[in-house]
């Protein structure tokens, strides 16, 4: 099989210390050697605020890793991973092969990030908007009702 470009994106957990996310991050390479992946690019893991608590913990570290290997081995990967009691969460995706062959660096003028700008040849109209002119129509109909009833009194 070809060997293809993936980015694994991962988040240890906040209790560790420096050494032992080096280590850490160690051990999740060598994991991809192992299964004859090879390492192109390793971001040192960072501490962030989580959105939301993962196994009761706000905080942890983000890392990822960009390596080649067999498409037959990410499921081995993954299960090992998903074994590692050092990581909360970690997500294994495939990059385009645009992007895999050119630089490893992060450039807003890069060709890579393509925007699609296609629009629909009908415009969605949300629910929020419906109700909204539902309201304005039928408060259209109480001000010509109320304009009404005051134009009766007014004669009386």
């Amino acid at each position: 099989m070809e060997n293809l470009t993936y980015e694994l994106a991962f988040h240890l957990v906040q209790t560790l210390d420096e050494e032992a996310i080096q280590a850490e991050t160690k051990l999740i390479e060598d994991l991809i050697g192992q299964h004859g992946g090879f390492v192109l690019h390793s971001k040192k893991p960072e501490k962030r605020h989580l959105s939301y608590p993962i196994r009761h913990q706000i905080y942890a570290f983000f890392g990822f890793i960009d390596f080649t290997i067999s498409s037959d081995k990410i499921k081995k990967i993954t299960d090992q991973l998903k074994l590692d009691k050092n990581v909360l969460r970690s997500m294994i995706v495939k990059k385009s092969q645009k992007s895999s062959t050119g630089s490893m660096t992060n450039n807003s003028n890069s060709e890579d990030k393509e925007i699609s700008t296609k629009s629909t040849s009908k415009p969605r109209v949300t629910r929020a908007r419906k109700q909204k002119t539902e309201k304005s129509e039928s408060g259209e109909k109480i001000d010509i009702a109320l304009d009404s009833a005051l134009n009766k009194i007014d004669n009386i």
